[in-house]
């Protein structure tokens, strides 16, 4: 069942419930914009829909229609960040990052006509990371960005969820899970493949072809995405657990969470760490 929501006079109204989806997928992220998609027999979307689904939540932003049938694309709730961007402003050394996280979700996510509808934010979770060097935001820089890049680098999830109403803006704490371990040995992994990505790399060092040169070092990723079986229960997105798998040995954090729902069958792909976007599939993509 998917709850299907919009903005009557300020407040998020129910206005029908799919009940059977041709196919829907949903990728959520820790620290990062997740996305969804689903296909369904016709329109009854309009854009800045909201929908629900087991737990999963999302904005809609693209409808299209075909004789087939109805795609309807969009951002997971996290996606209004990425509507707002930031003014220019300087981060001193030490002071504390939960707290100027909050402060920027106020100054542009619940403040004056910025404000999203029924959006709150919830209470501090009392994180003690400092930043360790001078932050410099650019004028126009885009929330969403900015958030997913020192919450990565500071090891701070967030998300957004939904509920009779109400949009709740929340900072996570990574858990530790070493009890779960994803491996082939434990049945815990249907499928699993390890991505060594070095298009984006860059390293301004050494010589020859293994010189990378560009403005910032960027490390070439190495990780492993996996079908989860049955069998694999009681993790969480942003976990740190273990994976057993390719000679590896490693304690893993699980950074992305993909949910395919098709007739009588779901899929749970988990990706275990830095999970990068393939350089082919953007220039696909334009």
């Amino acid at each position: 069942m998917i709850g299907c929501y919009r903005l009557n006079n300020g407040k998020w109204e129910r206005f029908d419930v799919i009940s059977k989806a041709q196919s829907t997928i949903w990728t959520r992220r820790f620290y990062e914009v997740g996305s969804f998609q689903m296909t369904i027999k016709g329109n009854i979307f309009q854009k800045y829909d909201l929908v629900a689904h087991e737990g999963k939540y999302g904005i809609v932003m693209r409808v299209q229609e075909t004789w087939q049938g109805c795609n309807v694309y969009g951002y997971d709730l996290k996606g209004v960040a990425h509507f707002r961007t930031m003014e220019e402003q300087t981060i001193s050394v030490g002071t504390n990052v939960e707290s100027t996280l909050r402060t920027w979700i106020t100054t542009y996510l619940l403040t004056g006509e910025r404000a999203i509808e029924g959006l709150i934010l919830e209470s501090s979770q009392g994180m003690t990371q400092t930043f360790e060097e001078e932050l410099v935001i650019s004028e126009g820089a885009r929330l969403s960005d900015v958030l997913e890049e020192q919450c990565k680098k500071y090891g701070i999830g967030w998300d957004i969820t939904f509920n009779k109403g109400v949009l709740t803006f929340s900072f996570i704490k990574p858990k530790d899970n070493p009890d779960i371990v994803f491996s082939r040995k434990r049945r815990t992994l249907e499928e699993a493949e390890r991505i060594i990505d070095a298009y984006d790399e860059v390293n301004n060092s050494g010589s020859g072809i293994f010189r990378r040169e560009g403005d910032a070092v960027t490390e070439a990723s190495d990780y492993i995405t996996g079908t989860a079986t049955p069998k694999a229960v009681g993790y969480s997105l942003g976990d740190n657990v273990r994976v057993e798998e390719f000679d590896m040995l490693a304690n893993q954090q699980i950074t992305e969470m993909q949910y395919v729902y098709e007739p009588n069958n779901i899929i749970v792909v988990p990706s275990f760490g830095e999970v990068k976007k393939n350089i082919i599939k953007k220039l696909m993509k334009g």
